[in-house]
C-alpha cells in the first residue's frame, strides 16, 4: 500500500476522533455535464417543442449506430424498456421468466407487470453474473424468456444462454432480454450486447455512464416490432404529436389536421425532447469517460489488490466492461461489524459508498410473494451481505482512488485490531 500511502495502517479512524483521510466528501457519483449542455437545452426550450420530437429521433438513431442494434426506440426508463420487451415477447399471465436475484428491483417488478412469474436464478460466485448453468436447472415447460443482467457493467455471456435456451428446447419459444442498465458501452465476444440478445434494455438515470436525468432505450432484434414499440410506448396511438402536428414531422397541413387511431391499450413511455438535448451533448463525450472509467478501475484493482480483507470480481476475457460500478466482497463478519457502520466510518473518512445490491428476493414484498429462497440462491444471498460498491465516476483524479484505498485499509487495520 506504498503508493496509496498506507503502508503503516493509521489506528485512529476519523469516527472515533481520528483525522479523517479527506477534508471534503468524496460523492459515490456526480454525473459529469459538459458545458455545452446549457446551450443545448436552451435551444430545445427556444424551439417551443418539448415532447418527444426531432431530437429524440436524432438521439435514437445515435444510439442505435454506437449499439449496433438493428431498430431502437427512446423510453422514459430501463424499467419501461423491459416491460415493452416482455410484451413484444408475448409473455403474460401464466408464464416464467428466468432472471437474476442480484439486480435492482424494477427487472423483477416488470416480470409482475405482464402477470407472469418470476424464477431466480443464482450467479457466478467470481463475476456475480447470472449463470448460464443455473439458468438450464431452472428452464421448465412455462418459460417464456430469460432475462440477463450486465451486473456493474460487466455483460452477460449471451452465446452461453443461447446455448442454453437451446439445449433445453426452448429455441424460438424463449425471449433473451439484456438487461443492459450498466452497459451501454460494453462488448461480449467482440460484439454489442444489443446484436446478441432478442431485446437489450438501456437506463439513462442520473447515475448511468450517459445520463438523461430519466430515460432509457429499447434495442430491438427484430426490426419488424418497431412500429408496435412505438406505438405501445405512447398509449397504443399510430403517431405521436411530432407527426401529428409538426410540418416538418410528416404533416404538411401543420394544423393539427391529421386524425389518430388507437390499436392497443399502450402506455406512456416516451422520452421528452429535454432528455434527448441533454443525452445528445453526453454521447459527444462517451468514449473519453469511458477510458476514464477503465483507467479508474484498473487503478483501483491494482491497489486494492494489496488489500487481502477486499475480493475483487473477475472480469471475463471475452468481455469489454462498461465499468459502471466498482463493486467488491468484504466479509464484515470478520471485522466484527456490519457493513452499515463500516459505510458510516468511511462516511466519517470522506469517502461516500453505496450497494448494489441487496438482493431482490430478500426484500420483504417478495419474502411475502415467493418465501425464503436463501438456501435456493446461496452465492447471491451471501454476496448481497458482503458487497459494498466504491466512488466511480469520470471526473474522478487518480488521487482520489488512493484515498477510497486509504480510508477502507484504514477501517480494516483498525477492525482488525
Amino acid at each position: 500500500m506504498a503508493e496509496a500511502g498506507t503502508s503503516n495502517r493509521p489506528s485512529l479512524p476519523a469516527a472515533l476522533g481520528g483525522e479523517p483521510v479527506r477534508s471534503s466528501p468524496l460523492p459515490f457519483y456526480r454525473a459529469p455535464i459538459p458545458p455545452e449542455t446549457l446551450e443545448e437545452l436552451r435551444a430545445t426550450l427556444e424551439s417551443g417543442w418539448l415532447t418527444t420530437g426531432p431530437r429524440v429521433r436524432r438521439f435514437e438513431e445515435r444510439l442505435r449506430e454506437l449499439t449496433g442494434a438493428r431498430a431502437l426506440v427512446a423510453t422514459s426508463s430501463c424499467t419501461a424498456a423491459l416491460h415493452l420487451a416482455l410484451v413484444l415477447s408475448g409473455v403474460g399471465p401464466g408464464d416464467e421468466v428466468i432472471t437474476t436475484p442480484l439486480t435492482f428491483c424494477s427487472t423483477v417488478h416488470a416480470i409482475l407487470h405482464v402477470g407472469a412469474r418470476p424464477v431466480f436464478a443464482d450467479v457466478e460466485a467470481d463475476t456475480l453474473l447470472i449463470s448460464p448453468e443455473e439458468v438450464a436447472r431452472r428452464i421448465g415447460p412455462h418459460t417464456r424468456a430469460v432475462i440477463a443482467v450486465d451486473y456493474g457493467g460487466h455483460p452477460a455471456d449471451y452465446p452461453r444462454l443461447r446455448e442454453v435456451i437451446g439445449e433445453a428446447g426452448g429455441t424460438g419459444g424463449i425471449a433473451l432480454i439484456a438487461d443492459c442498465a450498466h452497459n451501454l458501452e460494453g462488448r461480449c465476444h467482440g460484439k454489442p450486447v444489443a446484436q446478441l440478445a432478442d431485446y437489450a434494455c438501456y437506463s439513462f438515470y442520473a447515475t448511468k455512464n450517459l445520463t438523461t436525468g430519466e430515460g432509457g432505450a429499447l434495442a430491438l432484434a427484430d426490426p419488424s416490432q418497431e412500429e408496435r414499440a412505438r406505438r405501445l410506448l405512447l398509449h397504443g396511438m399510430e403517431s405521436d404529436a411530432w407527426k401529428r402536428y409538426s410540418v416538418e414531422g410528416g404533416n404538411e397541413g401543420g394544423e393539427g389536421d391529421k386524425l389518430y387511431e388507437v390499436y392497443e391499450a399502450g402506455f406512456k413511455y416516451n422520452l421528452p425532447e429535454l432528455a434527448a438535448a441533454l443525452g445528445l451533448v453526453q454521447l459527444r463525450h462517451l468514449g473519453r469517460w469511458h477510458q476514464r472509467r477503465r483507467e479508474l478501475v484498473l487503478r483501483y484493482r491494482q491497489l486494492l489488490s494489496e488489500l487481502p480483507e477486499v475480493e475483487l470480481l473477475a472480469e471475463r476475457e471475452w468481455a469489454e466492461p462498461a465499468y459502471h460500478l466498482m463493486p467488491v466482497l468484504i466479509d464484515f463478519d470478520s471485522l466484527g461489524m456490519g457493513r452499515r457502520r463500516f459505510m458510516e466510518m468511511l462516511r466519517a473518512e470522506g469517502i461516500h459508498t453505496s450497494v448494489h445490491f441487496t438482493p431482490v428476493h430478500q426484500f420483504h414484498f417478495y419474502r411475502q410473494l415467493m418465501g425464503d429462497l436463501d438456501g435456493e440462491l446461496p452465492v447471491a444471498s451471501e454476496a448481497g451481505r458482503r458487497l459494498l460498491s466504491l466512488p466511480l465516476f469520470p471526473e474522478m483524479g487518480s488521487e482520489e482512488v488512493e484515498q477510497v484505498v486509504q480510508a477502507l485499509d484504514k477501517v480494516i487495520g483498525w477492525a482488525k485490531g
